[in-house]
Order: C-alpha cells, then structure tokens, then sequence
C-alpha cells in the first residue's frame, strides 16, 4: 500500500503478545526493512501493560529515536501497541477500522478455538477489501489444523475460502525435517 506521501507501506497486525506474538513482532521489524519501503506494525493485546511489557524487552525498538523517525540509512518503521483491548469487543473492532487494512495479519492468542474464531473475524472485517491481508493463525493441534485446512463458507454469490495458513501445530513444528533441517 501507500500513504499520502506516495511512499510504500508494509504493513503488520500482531494480535496476541504472548511468545509467538512477541517473537513476531521482534523478526517482523528487522525482515521487513527493505530499500524504497517503510514498515508499521500494530500490535493489540488484552493485557494492559502490554506495551510496557514489550519496551521492557526491547526499549531499543519502541524509542524515539528510531521508533516512527525516518532518516536516511536508518531503520524505517513504525510501531503502534494498543494495550487493555480484548478481541471479543466492539474496542477491537473500532481498532480494526483505525488501522486500515494490513499487508499482513498474526493471530497469537494463547487459544486454538481463540485463533480460529479471531482469524475468522479478521477475515470476514477485510472481505470486501481489494487487497485482503495474508492472515497467519497459530494452531498447535494437527488434527484440527487438517480439518480447518479446506473449509468454506458461502457469501452472498458463491462459497469461498476464508483463506487462513495455520501455523504451529506440534506435527509439523517436530517433524524430522524441521528438528535436523537437513537441507
């Protein structure tokens, strides 16, 4: 996307602050620094000292100096974190309209059936979007991550797919190939 400035934007949504959530946040800042585009994450969690939390970790990453300043050969990123906000609100919602439509989305609320239901809620939110974000749930249960793998729902002309990659399950994180990484 672009901001009013003409400039090129990545953006992320990191819903969910816990392990998962905050390794994200962390990677997503230094992957997403590419020449010609600037990068900002919103990242909303329930627990109200979500953000201090978080700048207790990595005061570095949410510091005036390079949080939201762009200079020339610096890091180019933004990050906004919504504290005290439960996805199963209106809060949530208003927030989702505030932010505008993210390149990318991680859903990370410590609950499979949470992360299901949220993505679900995120999705059907950017349906109508031009560009819908990628959307990333974590699901640590294989067998309902292969269940979810091929289901549909039908809008007003036809049945599509809600178009959610689930990630993390147990099978797939210890799996051979990933434990020996061979390749």
């Amino acid at each position: 996307t672009k901001n009013e400035n003409d400039e090129k934007i990545i953006s992320a949504f990191i819903v969910g602050m816990g392990q998962h959530g905050f390794e994200m946040a962390k990677a997503l800042v230094w992957f997403c620094q590419m020449i010609g585009y600037r990068f900002e994450m919103n990242i909303v969690d329930k627990d109200e000292n979500a953000k201090d939390l978080f700048e207790m970790q990595c005061p570095e990453l949410l510091s005036e100096k390079y949080n939201g300043t762009y200079i020339d050969g610096e890091p180019q990123y933004k990050i906004n974190i919504y504290s005290g906000i439960d996805v199963n609100t209106n809060s949530f919602r208003k927030l989702l309209e505030k932010i505008g439509c993210p390149t990318y989305v991680f859903v990370c609320l410590g609950s499979d059936r949470q992360n299901v239901k949220t993505a679900i809620d995120i999705r059907s939110f950017y349906a109508t979007n031009e560009f819908p974000p990628r959307i990333q749930a974590v699901m640590y249960s294989s067998s309902e991550k292969e269940a979810l793998y091929h289901v549909k729902y039908n809008d007003s002309s036809r049945t599509r797919a809600y178009e959610i990659e689930f990630v993390g399950d147990i099978k797939t994180s210890y799996s051979r190939e990933v434990i020996l990484n061979s390749e």
